[in-house]
């Protein structure tokens, strides 16, 4: 390159000699000019290549930068698209209501007791067979369906996947999936039969973890008064994050419990205990009444206490879920003697 510049020089030095030796003047010094001339030339050529070497740092400093924001902003709309599904469920709350509610993106549903909603391939939605043209374009867009006290609701995904709904339980889920992934967000009890897509994971977040499948059944509870989060597989595997990030993978009849979005517990259990309340019925091997308590406060949504004396007696048998609360005291009556007091906030009491 030295050798390069030097020749251009020469060659420079030559043509101005020559254009000046026309014009010779014997008051002007012809060589101090041109080696003016080449000095100022050369300082030029500096300046330019000083010049193109900041546009040039610049250029790259400025294309890393851009590049570093375009990563980001996609690297943030794909966390984003992770946490997407719970925080729409958490910006639409469960309100209060007594009959199973579907809530889509353009209007608000009451629907009957044991609802059945069902949505096709294409988003098309149709409930207890009566058909809808409730659906759009936008995947992204999602419906939720509450289920109230006393009632139960069942759920078809646009990918053929069965959910049950059980009492005091909702589910967030969009009306079509994308072509990656399948997610959801559940709160409650719910049961589901995930249909298989190797392709197409199946994920469903909730309040204290995330839980992944490709095609099996499970159970999920999370309601908050039992203070127990418990997950039980039928068939098939899961693998369950909680919100510490440990993670455990289910085998079939397992139980996972988890308590503030912590493992701590994973055990063999006979799943029919856990899922019979999808058959109407509630499986009992010795649960305490204050157990069974806990459950029916959930189910009925009404505040039942007992007496010291009576909470820990055993329960064995198979209890019927009736519709009515009252109906179903009065069959733990004939297995446990208790009398039932009515209080003025609208509550029950158990007493011996």
């Amino acid at each position: 390159m030295k050798q390069e510049n030097q020749k251009s020089s020469e060659e420079l030095k030559q043509k101005l000699d020559s254009l000046f030796e026309n014009y010779k003047n014997p008051d002007f010094d012809n060589s101090s000019i041109v080696e003016r001339t080449l000095v100022k030339i050369r300082r030029e050529r500096i300046r330019h290549r000083v010049h193109l070497l900041w546009v040039s740092s610049f250029s790259l400093a400025a294309s890393v930068f851009i590049g570093f924001v375009i990563h980001y902003l996609f690297g943030l709309s794909s966390d984003l698209t992770d946490t997407d599904i719970r925080q729409l469920a958490n910006s639409m709350p469960a309100n209060e209501c007594e009959e199973v509610i579907l809530v889509t993106p353009k209007e608000r549903l009451q629907l009957s007791k044991n609802a059945f909603v069902q949505y096709d391939a294409q988003g098309k939605m149709q409930v207890n067979g009566d058909i809808k043209e409730e659906y759009s374009d936008k995947e992204l867009e999602c419906s939720q369906l509450i289920v109230p006290a006393g009632k139960r609701a069942r759920l078809q995904l646009a990918d053929g996947t069965h959910l049950m709904l059980n009492s005091m339980s909702r589910v967030v889920y969009p009306q079509r999936f994308d072509e990656k992934e399948r997610r959801i967000y559940a709160e409650g009890e719910i049961y589901l039969e995930v249909a298989p897509d190797k392709a197409r994971p199946f994920i469903v977040e909730s309040s204290d973890f995330d839980l992944k499948v490709l095609g099996t059944k499970f159970n999920i509870s999370t309601y908050d008064a039992l203070k127990e989060t418990q997950i039980v597989l039928v068939e098939g595997s899961v693998e369950v994050t909680g919100t510490d990030k440990h993670k455990a993978v289910l085998k079939p009849n397992e139980l996972l419990s988890l308590e503030e979005g912590k493992i701590v517990d994973c055990r063999s259990v006979d799943v029919a205990d856990y899922i019979s309340w999808t058959k109407g019925w509630i499986h009992l091997k010795g649960d305490d009444l204050s157990e069974v308590i806990s459950r029916l406060q959930i189910y009925y949504g009404v505040s039942i206490s007992c007496d010291k004396s009576l909470s820990n007696e055993r329960i064995y048998g198979k209890l019927e879920l009736k519709e009515n609360l009252d109906d179903m005291l009065y069959n733990i009556q004939q297995i446990i003697p208790f009398k039932i007091h009515s209080s003025a906030e609208g509550g029950i009491e158990l007493i011996k």
